[in-house]
């Protein structure tokens, strides 16, 4: 009998950011992602994804290769009905709980998009780790503490995973006094970098002359250099150059201009609050208008603001957002994603699909073409999928 795991994306604001080419069930928040432990425990079950967008649940299942809920639910009539499910999610959590229970028979595993907390995120990264390295230590068997010789080790050399193919060139310092550290499948580190723990990086990552601290994840292929401090960069993503990124969560394909900076602590020591959009899209926008993106021009009534319930945050990046040398981030700021952002500091949101910082539109074709370049130089290519999510983003017709 076939097997099913649903994937239920609440849309959750906060969320929002990161998710608008990707579902945050592949949001990298450890050594894996939600969806690769739900993958790895349950490997015969087919992906199923729901969001309260049926356009976006489409477009997301076609782009990761999931099945779309609504277009497979006719086929399974003991799958709640689409509306009841959005009901009941908008019970809060007794209606969560009732959505698992009525659903439970139909799929071997559930997974809610905000479980955990996008706000936790950061300060569990050392207990998430310790969770994941047991399957990651199953599957690389081949760990090299030969490598520990070139480096100068502070701590417990059995808190430090160090892939045989990884390549960890002399005067490069490993703190596992607070966590353990990982490097993965043919990383290099050059001299000169510094890595506290609990940290990881990923496979192909790439660290250069890093000051790594506090607790971070630096998922595949990632490009880094100056300072991080507990942050997570997801995959292909880079900050290659001199500059502080602190407290943040950074999406994939980001290019962080050196020196871009971002500030994870207001002057007067409070909570930290960020700024999103209150509908999922922005609606009345004209259709190939800029209209909507003119300074100033997000109503209030379209925002919401969120407690972050942390004087420690520094900045949400979504997908695809690249800023230019010396980009100043305020605390809490937000860059939604496929932005450029270049011409000065940006608004605590930045509208996504932005170019620039004057009411100028990304138009999703360039995008596009700018990603298929950006996506071959490193051997992938850029889902068409990529292209539609974008042209929503930006607000014009499919």
């Amino acid at each position: 009998m076939r097997q099913f795991m649903l994937l239920l994306d609440e849309d959750t604001p906060a969320w929002r950011p990161l998710s608008r080419f990707r579902s945050p069930f592949s949001f990298r928040n450890g050594i894996y992602s939600p969806i690769e432990r739900l993958r790895s425990r349950h490997p015969e079950a087919t992906p199923v994804y729901f969001h309260p967008d049926e356009q976006h649940e489409s477009l997301i299942s076609e782009l990761e290769g999931f099945q779309a809920y609504r277009q497979n639910q006719l086929n399974h009539p003991h799958w709640l009905q689409p509306a009841h499910i959005l009901s009941l999610l908008g019970e809060g959590e007794s209606g969560r709980a009732k959505v698992k229970e009525l659903s439970e028979s139909a799929f071997v595993a559930l997974q809610f998009s905000n479980d955990p907390d996008l706000f936790s995120l950061l300060n569990s990264i050392g207990s998430q780790l310790l969770a994941d390295l047991t399957l990651w230590k199953a599957e690389n068997r081949n760990c090299d503490k030969e490598r520990l010789r070139h480096v100068h080790l502070i701590g417990n050399p059995d808190d430090v995973y160090i892939h045989s193919t990884a390549e960890i060139l002399p005067g490069v310092v490993l703190d596992a006094r607070n966590g353990p550290i990982i490097i993965d499948a043919r990383a290099s580190v050059s001299p000169f970098t510094y890595i506290e723990g609990p940290s990881y990086a990923g496979p192909d990552a790439r660290l250069d002359n890093l000051r790594l601290t506090g607790g971070s994840i630096l998922g595949h292929a990632v490009r880094a250099g100056g300072e991080i401090e507990n942050s997570i960069f997801q995959d292909y993503s880079n900050k290659h150059h001199e500059g502080f990124v602190g407290h943040s969560l950074i999406g994939a394909w980001v290019n962080l201009g050196a020196l871009t900076t971002t500030s994870d602590l207001k002057n007067n020591y409070g909570s930290v609050r960020i700024r999103v959009p209150a509908e999922f899209l922005f609606s009345g926008d004209p259709a190939g208008d800029s209209a909507g993106y003119a300074e100033g021009s997000i109503d209030s009534k379209d925002m919401l603001t969120i407690d972050t319930g942390t004087i420690k945050f520094g900045s949400i990046i979504g997908d695809c957002v690249k800023t230019a040398i010396g980009t100043m981030l305020n605390t809490g700021s937000v860059l939604d994603a496929g932005s450029n952002i270049f011409g000065g500091r940006p608004d605590a949101y930045q509208r996504g699909m932005s170019w620039g910082l004057h009411g100028n539109r990304y138009d999703p074709e360039r995008f596009y073409r700018d990603c298929r370049k950006i996506f071959t130089r490193r051997g992938k290519t850029a889902h068409e999928a990529l292209l539609k999510l974008a042209t929503r983003l930006a607000g014009w017709p499919l």
